[in-house]
């Protein structure tokens, strides 16, 4: 039998709606699939049970999702122009809010699939989900690449989960140049839904009916607890020594904390992160491409290949000094010869949401 939660009433606002279910979108965080620099259900059981994140969302830095909405119809025009498939929206709410669906058996999963491909059309034999999603420059060609994200490959498979749906369509429009797509068909899986079952169930037992959280899924040192909305309430100075200080300093008022309303300051801010995502995806592009050299080299240690150039396999060697090792085994060594000088320099440390 399924875990019961409380379903607000459909008139009722959209954010009481959305609290009250886990979404497509939000499945990555339910299997704790890094993503987006997230990818943790204790984070995803904090937002729907209402906590206070330690670092709310400023305004301005949600220009991004704005994109991707601005862009949806666009895309899944596109997209029905290239494939022949006629789309049907979602129904909606008076205040332009998409009206969720929800599983029959297990309302705590719900979905907002972007659009219906209704069978019949561009030689669609049984109606599908679409799920629209668009990247910069960089994400793109790892898509490319490599294929969709996890958490992308995820969410279509969430919506077939909930409508009851055959199949679904990921579809990746890049933000540059000629606008360049890319679609994945793929049929829904069964033995996913498997596993979203016994991990909503537990999701839905702990948060929704006990109003508790789930034990930390992975160590503090992961690098999705160092930009969590939430990681000081979490785990404290577990993950930001210098950030807890900075936060401590505020709430004791010893450093004013400004609020600045400056929406193209927020805009360059998120800009900034959304070039350093495209510069990790490249980087991650560039070495996946070495492995690939290397297996072809073998264990040729130097070569001239033809067409390219000279070639030389080198081995690795690394040589650092590590301050947190010491700090962790010889605290008293460390704060003794660890010297901590200002420069009258400044450097930016952002946490975006």
């Amino acid at each position: 039998m399924a875990t019961p939660v409380e379903v607000p009433d459909p008139a009722k606002d959209w954010e009481s709606q959305r609290k009250s279910f886990i979404g497509g979108s939000e499945v990555y965080e339910l299997l704790n699939v890094p993503q987006y620099g997230k990818g943790c259900v204790r984070a995803l059981a904090y937002r729907k049970l209402g906590h206070k994140p330690d670092y709310p969302l400023q305004e301005g830095s949600e220009d991004l999702f704005a994109r991707g909405h601005l862009l949806e119809p666009i895309v899944a025009t596109l997209y029905g122009s290239a494939t022949g498939r006629k789309l049907r929206r979602p129904p909606m709410d008076d205040d332009g809010h998409p009206i969720p669906k929800r599983n029959a058996a297990y309302p705590w999963a719900g979905v907002n699939t972007d659009r219906l491909i209704l069978a019949g059309s561009g030689g669609i034999a049984e109606t599908g989900d679409l799920e629209i999603k668009t990247r910069g420059e960089g994400p793109w060609w790892r898509v490319k690449r490599l294929g969709p994200q996890t958490g992308d490959i995820l969410q279509p498979q969430w919506s077939n989960f909930v409508t009851s749906h055959k199949w679904s369509s990921l579809v990746e429009l890049g933000v540059f140049g000629a606008l360049p797509m890319l679609y994945f068909d793929r049929e829904a899986d069964p033995e996913l839904f498997e596993v979203f079952k016994r991990e909503g169930e537990q999701f839905a037992d702990k948060v929704y009916v006990h109003g508790e959280l789930p034990d930390p899924p992975f160590p503090a040192e992961d690098r999705r607890c160092k930009v969590c909305a939430y990681r000081l309430t979490c785990r404290g100075e577990e993950i930001d020594a210098a950030e807890a200080a900075i936060v401590n300093e505020v709430r004791n008022g010893k450093r004013e904390l400004v609020q600045i309303e400056n929406a193209d300051l927020a805009h360059t801010l998120a800009e900034v992160d959304l070039l350093k995502a495209e510069s990790k995806a490249i980087e991650e592009a560039i070495e996946i491409a070495k492995e690939q050299v290397m297996q072809q080299l073998g264990t040729v240690e130097a070569a001239r290949i033809r067409g390219y150039g000279k070639v030389y396999r080198l081995p690795v060697q690394a040589n650092y000094f590590n301050a947190q090792k010491l700090k962790a085994d010889n605290p008293t060594l460390y704060d003794k010869y660890m010297v901590h000088k200002k420069t009258g320099e400044f450097y930016i440390r952002a946490y975006p949401e």
